[in-house]
């Protein structure tokens, strides 16, 4: 009884930990077309902060970069870039992680 509740016991712990480990937290760096006005940034955290999964968001103004880290198997990567770009009207570019974009946040800007 023992030797069989032991097997059980093994099993249903390799199980969640297969489940739990199968999803991966990711960060990804976006650089979006434009950042310089000053709604921007905040705005776009906050419709990618809504995304079950997305655990956090910096927005690096200087940089023209965004960083996002989520849990792939709730939310992918082109889901974030083309939530941001439909309600916004922004392309977004995938670069490097922490990587910038060259050129100034305000020069971005239409205003």
């Amino acid at each position: 009884m023992d030797l069989a509740y032991a097997l059980c016991s093994a099993y249903t712990l390799s199980v969640l930990l297969t489940v739990h480990f199968s999803s991966m937290i990711r960060t990804i760096t976006l650089h979006p077309s434009r950042i310089g006005c000053p709604s921007i940034p905040g705005t776009m955290k906050g419709i990618v902060m809504s995304f079950p999964g997305v655990s956090d968001v910096k927005i690096r103004y200087e940089d023209r970069s965004i960083d996002v880290v989520f849990d792939d198997e709730r939310v992918s990567k082109e889901k974030i870039k083309e939530t941001i770009g439909s309600e916004m009207g922004l392309a977004m570019v995938e670069g490097e992680p922490g990587a910038k974009r060259e050129g100034g946040a305000a020069e971005t800007c239409p205003m």
